[in-house]
């Protein structure tokens, strides 16, 4: 009996020095499994390196990239905004500017028209020089474009700078500042965003474009109630066009991010601009169908096009990704022209319609060939589109090796 409170005395002795000895382990001072974990660490690398085996690959992805995806995306809407302004309100501005409303149309062709030849440049620019410089000087051109229509449309300025003249240089500026905007989704996607946020990214920067086109056709007849409102109309557009601007020149600081997010972004094998370029070898009785297929058009059309600029991007693979997808935007702005002038041609003049003050045109033609060369694009696509997914095959071959993480800053 006399030996047991010696006994229980050396084992809560025994239990403090176990404790202390754990607590200097938690504290930094007795890092053993630490060391341990390090020296393992050690020796795999060491045996990597022996079997030639390569080290895992860390992709970090960064928050700036929903910063550099917002700009695009208000820059892409301010630009779209701008193409199409005058359009739902082509009287009031020939009314206002004194001149014919076919010179008004002029003021959204020459987006098409701009865009032919300076595409090549811009896919040039992009593989070249970076996204940070196309967006930055497509935000400056959007800015100065829109402040010039601004000022062209005041009375109380200088002569020599108002009128259709100085409006339709402004109107060029922002064309100008078109390719650069709408080809850059597919490489922001390509550089900033993982494998599985590329489409998305993709979606969100390309669908701005028809939501600035969507906001124009119902801002500008809001807007122009009457004639004397069109510069206000034109001062209520620059202002997204100025804070894009601000926002890329202040905000976007590089081209990519510090390190690469997938493994398409860190290869970056992506032809040289000429190298890819070589490599890609009346209907009053029927308002509401009308408006019903006009509308699933739109849709449907609208849903496929980040899904078009992402699959070009796929199937030409190592092509940069500006290259792609500005070759299938200057195929679209050269068929807008020749199906504009088509269309326009087989129309008919209707005699005496009680409709219309002005003159009336039967669309019914254009609508039907229209519609006739859209079905036999569909029914060609699908029976002899076949492509290998060339990107994410790359991807695939890359991931069989080691074991890929993602890490987020």
């Amino acid at each position: 009996m006399g030996e047991h409170p010696g006994t229980c005395s050396d084992g809560v002795r025994l239990m403090s020095e176990t404790r202390a000895g754990t607590d200097q382990d938690e504290d930094g001072d007795g890092d053993d499994n630490d060391d341990n974990d390090d020296d393992h660490k050690d020796d795999e690398d060491r045996r990597r390196d022996e079997e030639g085996v390569p080290h895992a690959p860390q992709f970090q992805v960064f928050r700036r990239r929903w910063f550099v995806l917002s700009v695009l995306c208000l820059l892409n809407c301010s630009n779209a905004m701008l193409w199409l302004s005058f359009a739902p309100v082509a009287d009031q501005t020939a009314q206002y500017l004194r001149v014919s409303v076919d010179q008004v149309n002029w003021l959204s062709i020459v987006y098409m028209v701009v865009a032919i030849p300076v595409s090549f440049m811009t896919t040039w620019m992009l593989d070249t020089w970076g996204l940070r410089v196309s967006l930055v000087l497509g935000s400056w051109l959007n800015m100065v474009g829109g402040i010039l229509r601004y000022i062209s449309i005041l009375k109380p300025v200088p002569a020599v700078m108002w009128g259709f003249p100085v409006l339709m240089f402004g109107q060029t500026l922002c064309a100008l500042a078109q390719p650069l905007v709408i080809f850059s989704p597919t490489k922001l996607a390509a550089l900033w965003f993982p494998v599985h946020q590329r489409a998305t990214a993709n979606m969100l920067a390309s669908m701005a474009n028809p939501v600035g086109l969507l906001c124009a056709n119902i801002l500008s007849p809001l807007i122009v109630e009457s004639t004397n409102n069109l510069p206000l109309m034109l001062g209520i557009y620059a202002v997204p066009a100025a804070v894009a601007c601000l926002l890329a020149t202040l905000g976007i600081q590089r081209s990519v991010p510090p390190s690469p997010p997938s493994a398409s972004a860190e290869t970056s094998t992506s032809e040289p601009f000429f190298q890819g370029m070589k490599l890609v070898s009346q209907m009053q009785d029927q308002r509401v169908a009308v408006a019903t297929v006009c509308s699933l058009l739109g849709f449907f059309g609208f849903a496929v096009y980040p899904i078009a600029m992402e699959l070009s991007v796929e199937c030409s693979y190592p092509v940069g990704e500006a290259s792609s997808s500005g070759l299938i935007f200057v195929s679209g702005q050269v068929q807008s022209i020749i199906y504009t002038m088509v269309l326009q041609a087989l129309t008919q003049e209707l005699a005496d319609s009680p409709f219309s003050t002005c003159e009336a045109l039967s669309w019914r033609v254009p609508v039907l060939v229209m519609a006739g060369l859209c079905s036999l694009g569909s029914c060609c696509f699908l029976l002899l589109f076949r492509t290998d997914y060339r990107r994410l095959r790359a991807e695939g071959t890359n991931e069989q090796g080691p074991q890929y993480g993602l890490l987020t800053a």
